[in-house]
Parts: structure tokens; C-alpha cells; sequence
């Protein structure tokens, strides 16, 4: 016969300070992204993130520190809410992957633009440039105008 164990996974003296810890490393986090440039769905999309993180932290530390199987159906419905909320965090996180991958893309699309007609600006800049220096110079003599004697004659071999 296998006997339940009446006691929570971790000792609750080890738990609460790290869960207590982990909340409030998130709370500045969320506080601190309050303050960030970053576009409006990442930051959204983060802040939904911290706070089911939030939610999570001390049910978690609930789950390992004090829940017992005791009273089994309060143990199962922990450890259930537990894992859908990990989930939850899992599934904002690839929703987070998502749009940092369209705001790249959109980004490269504008910059591609930017570049392109940055080229274009400069090849007509410098099409320009070569037409008034074409302009400008003076033209060089035919060589089939000047007499014979002015150009001088090869020297003699002997």
C-alpha cells in the first residue's frame, strides 16, 4: 500500500522567501517597462505577462509550500490552476514571439523603403552632378585641326 505524503513538497520557510522575492522582482519589472519606449503592444502584451505572473508566484509557492493531499481536492485544484496559469505565461510569451516578429518585419519593410529612396535620391544627385561638371569643363581641341608643324615631328631614328 503507497502512502500519502502529508506534508507540502518544499518546507514553507524555503518557499515564501523566494515567492515573496519573485513578486517583487516582477513588480519593478512592470513598473520599470512603465517607463520603456517600446511599442504600445509589446508593452501590453508584458504587462498581461507580469501580471498573470503575479498570480502565479504565490499560488505557486501555495502549491509547493503549504497545499498537502490532506484535502486532495483543494490539492488538485492548486495544482490545476497552477498549470493554466503557466500556460497562460508559455502562451503570452509565443503571443510576445508573434509580434516582435511583425514589428521586425515592418520595420525591415520601412527601412528597405527608406533605402530605396535614399538611392534614388542619390543617383539623382549624382546624375545631376555629372551633367554640371559636363557643363563646366572646357572642351578639348580636335587633334586634326592643328598643322602638322605645331604638333611636332617623331624623333629620328638612326
Amino acid at each position: 500500500m503507497t502512502q500519502i505524503a502529508t506534508t507540502p513538497i518544499l518546507p514553507a520557510w524555503f518557499v515564501l522567501p523566494l515567492a515573496i522575492a519573485t513578486v517583487l522582482v516582477i513588480s519593478a519589472h512592470l513598473a520599470a517597462m512603465q517607463h520603456a519606449e517600446m511599442p504600445a503592444t509589446r508593452r501590453r502584451l508584458r504587462q498581461a505577462n507580469g501580471v498573470v505572473m503575479l498570480v502565479a508566484t504565490p499560488m505557486l509557492a501555495y502549491a509547493f509550500g503549504i497545499a498537502t493531499t490532506r484535502d486532495p481536492r483543494t490539492f488538485a485544484m492548486v495544482w490545476t490552476a497552477c498549470t493554466g496559469l503557466l500556460g497562460m505565461i508559455v502562451l503570452l510569451a509565443g503571443l510576445d514571439i508573434l509580434n516582435n516578429l511583425r514589428l521586425y518585419a515592418s520595420q525591415r519593410r520601412d527601412l528597405e523603403a527608406r533605402a530605396a529612396a535614399l538611392r534614388a535620391h542619390l543617383a539623382r544627385l549624382a546624375s545631376s552632378a555629372a551633367a554640371a561638371s559636363a557643363d563646366e569643363q572646357p572642351r578639348p581641341e580636335p587633334v586634326g585641326d592643328t598643322p602638322r608643324d605645331q604638333r611636332g615631328s617623331p624623333p629620328r631614328r638612326g
